[in-house]
């Protein structure tokens, strides 16, 4: 090969490496990032047909008594407007009716009312008025589902009152208190009261006869265990203390109410039910009524229906 030739050579090797050195600069170093871009969350709310929504989504249903939540809220409004309190009420058993009344006794409102129920707090137990003597005039009608006295804690007690006055269809409940008991109303119809004329008691003769009347047919029947006959002496006696120290404070009738309370009370001691306390303190328990304490019984109410007899 001469020297021309040779020189062609190495020229064309020197040009191809430039060629490849200038295609080396050109790439790049590392692969080129391309951002990617995230669309915008559509943030409207889609439209929801009631068609379409599942109401059995597995949530526990709410309470029925959360119902008597709201209601007493309202009753508290509505007392609120008509400017009454709770504790300024009168409960006239004879014509159904709660009147509420100011510092002068003046009635501000009133309300049609059944009794519901009593929960008596030496006994823990909560007597339907409707088993009631002296209240059962005034009270629902018997629900069937519900016994007549049930031994239960007060929340327990308040639970079946509302249920009761879920079933009677009452518009509000409003429980009394008294020293021994709770009284719960079932109210219905409140309004500004119609007349301005003094709200004075009429006589008790009426209910405690009735009252007495009762209990003594009730012992004389001896149908019933012995810690129902117990409930029905306290409720009698309770409720006629409860008078005597509510409505008949200030009236003749006063002192009178308060010993028929408290002989009704006292009566209600010779009624001992078997329970481990009074078996274990040696006291004559029984689960039924015996014929000699029977007729005990029967001979007190008899003299104590005598002495308001003759005040009728």
């Amino acid at each position: 090969m001469s020297r021309a030739q040779r020189a062609g050579v190495k020229l064309k090797k020197k040009q191809a490496r430039v060629s490849t050195a200038r295609v080396r600069r050109t790439e790049p170093s590392s692969p080129m990032i391309v951002p990617v871009l995230t669309p915008r969350p559509d943030l409207s709310v889609p439209s929801v047909s009631l068609e379409n929504v599942d109401w059995e989504d597995g949530r526990e249903p709410l309470s029925p008594l959360m119902r008597w939540e709201h209601a007493e809220r309202q009753l508290e409004n509505k007392l609120a407007g008509l400017g009454v309190s709770h504790r300024k009420a009168r409960f006239d058993l004879k014509d159904g009716r709660l009147v509420w009344v100011d510092d002068a006794q003046l009635p501000v409102a009133d309300a049609r009312a059944q009794v519901l129920a009593t929960w008596m707090r030496g006994s823990n137990r909560l007597l339907m008025a409707w088993a009631d003597p002296v209240l059962a005039s005034a009270a629902i009608p018997k629900l069937e589902e519900m016994g007549d006295s049930l031994e239960v804690d007060l929340p327990t007690a308040r639970e079946l009152v509302l249920a009761a006055a879920e079933s009677a269809g009452a518009e509000f409940v409003l429980a009394l208190e008294a020293e021994h008991a709770e009284h719960y109303l079932d109210l219905r119809g409140i309004r500004p009261a119609p007349g301005g004329a003094l709200v004075t008691p009429g006589s008790p003769v009426g209910m405690v006869l009735r009252g007495l009347a009762d209990l003594r047919r009730a012992v004389s029947q001896r149908d019933e265990p012995t810690d129902v006959l117990r409930a029905r002496f306290l409720s009698l006696g309770k409720t006629i203390l409860a008078q005597a120290e509510g409505a008949y404070l200030d009236s003749e009738w006063h002192g009178r109410l308060q010993r028929a309370g408290r002989v009704v009370t006292q009566l209600a001691g010779r009624l001992v039910p078997p329970t481990f306390t009074a078996i274990a303190a040696g006291r004559p328990a029984e689960e039924w009524l015996v014929q000699s304490v029977a007729i005990d019984l029967a001979d007190a109410i008899k003299l104590l229906e005598d002495e308001w007899s003759a005040f009728a």
